[in-house]
């Protein structure tokens, strides 16, 4: 055992700069080249401390900060070691032609053009990589990880081109010290990336094989610096192939999620768990103080541009049409121009925000499927196997799901944490959350469309999954139509004929019990509501703050658009209705927010799979008004406007 920690301690001190204070003993060739089986946990033990950095540091900074953070932790630990290993490997290859030369300036400690170029190219894609993908913190826990694993590929049985140097240990490393690097690195890999580790493990060594082939071929061997370049290589390999696989199949997951519970929840669990838990209080402690709150998001709120729309409803009369023959669409497009203060406005990159949210009244029996299934379906979302996902694919819209108050962590990275308590209380026994908490919800969805508003996104859906939400909607729809709950109250997913008069029954009892005020709209919302709702609320008064259009899904979505109204009547003219739901008071809803839907297909789905089928209305609204030729331009002359 001591001979082991020996070896792993000389590895960790060679390749890193944290200090080891430890009597080693007679350090001998043997300890030296033995000493590369530890190289994927040394490459886990510099992870960790990147991952770290980048966790701390998002706390208080936005992730762009904390990905820098991470990024220079990796150089203050190692040294930059595998970087200058690269940008001399690359001076050398390409800034001469002789082997001799080759190796004589990858010796030189200066680096020439070629190595700068590499450096930088090497760290920009870094940092891209890691901007853009879903699961930052486990990429940077794993890069260096997939960087020591290529290492060990590179150096059994390889030829040291050089007569002295540390180098000369890398072609004694034995075969069983090799299989037991890859042991370790394949069982890394598939914990954290599931069945797709052995994929990617697959991937990085090929290209192990042919680096050291090609690199072979030009100087005869491996080197120190050799080692280096693939290490880094390897680590930017790795975010390509995260990216590619979680843009076309979603976050494959992680091999613990198959874990027995007992396992989950052990000691080590319980404090991720209660990181995390506290690491999403004090974000959402800071957001308050950087993102609007609900008062300042409505103040902000400004009447539609009307130059801007006079100017398109005239531009809308010179084209080659009959006179307002395209209705609603031309009407669409002149609304978006005063949302958008812009006499030529165009359509951008589109969202979908699916608010999701477990709701305590479930254990009333009122509904036919159990909590766990808002988490299933919101994490599906991630991996595009919903139906919003799908849907969404038609007008190229992005999704992304938020945990505003599921019953459970959502581990999923992709899934946009900004829980506000572990699901409601069961409002058959009272209020479903406090009237601080209902804001809070309100202010998640103010401060996820801000967010999109900085990523360039300028058209939003809403949608929402949460198993119950229809008992709470139904619960709201009754007391702002001043309905009887018999009237207002579907099946929702699948119930009987005798649940259904369950569900009335305790829809009326959490009306009767929680004393709702129906002329205060949070009070409402607080006492008989969900926070999916009021995140959506959010959305709505959100995006009106940001000038931002937003359509409306179905019958939950159609009641968070009239509680937004009723807490912010300046944001009705940013909700653009997109179909009537199926459910008993899906046109009793739109009717009282004085909106007509543009589709009616009986759907009742919900996730937003009716908003996302506005935005390709939109679509065809926009490619009109932008493609149709003048009068002019026809030569029929013009339709001229009578009575």
């Amino acid at each position: 055992m001591k001979t082991q920690l020996k070896r792993f301690l000389l590895t960790l001190g060679f390749m890193t700069r944290i200090p080891v204070n430890v009597d080693l003993g007679e350090v001998n060739d043997e300890d030296m080249h033995k000493g590369f089986l530890y190289y994927p946990v040394v490459g886990l033990v510099i992870g960790l401390v990147d991952m770290i950095v980048y966790l701390l540091v998002t706390m208080v900074l936005p992730e762009t900060f904390g990905i820098m953070f991470a990024m220079l932790a990796n150089f203050c630990v190692t040294g930059a070691f595998h970087l200058d290993g690269l940008s001399d490997t690359a001076d050398g290859i390409y800034s001469a032609r002789t082997r001799e030369r080759m190796l004589e300036i990858m010796k030189d400690s200066r680096i020439g053009t070629n190595g700068a170029i590499a450096m930088c190219f090497d760290i920009m894609l870094k940092f891209a990589g890691l901007y853009y993908c879903d699961v930052k913190w486990l990429l940077i826990l794993m890069m260096p990880v997939a960087g020591k694993m290529v290492q060990g590929a590179l150096v059994y049985k390889a030829i040291y081109p050089r007569k002295n140097g540390i180098g000369i240990y890398v072609g004694t490393v034995s075969f069983g010290t090799v299989v037991g690097t890859v042991i370790l690195g394949l069982i890394t890999m598939v914990l954290a990336f599931s069945w797709w580790g052995a994929i990617m493990f697959a991937v990085l060594f090929a290209f192990a094989y042919l680096f050291r082939i090609y690199i072979t071929g030009k100087i005869g061997g491996i080197t120190g610096d050799v080692m280096g370049a693939g290490s880094e290589l390897s680590e930017v390999l790795l975010l390509i192939l995260v990216l590619i696989i979680t843009r076309f199949a979603g976050f494959p997951g992680s091999l613990i999620s198959y874990f027995p519970l007992s396992i989950k929840e052990s000691i080590s669990g319980f404090m991720i768990h209660e990181f995390k838990r506290r690491q999403n209080c004090w974000r959402q402690s800071l957001e308050r103080v950087k993102k609007m709150t609900l008062q300042e998001a409505i103040m902000k709120i400004q009447p539609l541009d009307q130059e801007a729309m006079d100017y398109t409803h005239a531009r809308w009369n010179t084209l080659g049409k009959p006179l307002y023959s395209l209705g609603r669409l031309e009407e669409m497009v002149t609304q978006f121009a005063g949302i958008y203060r812009d006499k030529n406005p165009h359509l951008g990159k589109k969202a979908v925000i699916v608010m999701a949210a477990d709701n305590g009244v479930v254990a009333e029996g009122v509904t036919q499927t159990g909590q766990d299934v808002t988490k299933t379906v919101t994490e599906n979302m991630t991996k595009h196997n919903a139906t919003i996902c799908i849907m969404s694919g038609m007008s190229g819209a992005d999704v992304f799901p938020v945990d505003v108050g599921i019953v459970t962590d959502c581990d999923n990275p992709g899934v946009l944490n900004r829980k506000v308590k572990y699901g409601t209380d069961n409002m058959a026994k009272g209020p479903a959350m406090t009237r601080e908490e209902a804001i809070q919800a309100i202010e998640v969805g103010i401060s996820v469309v801000e967010d999109l508003k900085a990523k360039g996104y300028t058209l939003l859906a809403t949608g929402e999954m949460g198993i119950g939400n229809t008992t709470t909607s139904s619960a709201i729809c009754s007391v702002l139509l001043n309905q009887s709950v018999e009237k207002v109250t579907g099946k929702g997913a699948g119930l009987t004929s005798k649940d259904l008069e369950h569900k009335i029954e305790i829809i009326k009892q959490s009306i009767a019990i929680n004393k709702v005020n129906p002329e205060d709209p949070l009070d409402v919302l607080s006492k008989i509501g969900g926070l999916d709702i009021a995140g959506m609320i959010g959305c709505y008064i959100g995006a009106a703050a940001c000038n931002i259009p937003i359509f409306i899904d179905g019958f939950i979505s159609s009641v968070a658009a009239l509680l937004a109204v009723k807490i912010a009547p300046e944001c009705d003219p940013y909700l653009f209705p997109s179909h009537c739901s199926n459910e008993p008071a899906g046109h009793m809803i739109l009717e009282a927010l004085h909106k007509q839907p543009y589709i009616l297909a009986n759907m009742c789905l919900g996730e937003g799979t009716g908003a996302v089928m506005g935005f390709t209305i939109a679509d065809y609204a926009f490619k009109a008004y932008w493609e149709l030729p003048s009068f002019e331009q026809t030569n029929f002359g013009t339709y001229e406007e009578l009575d």
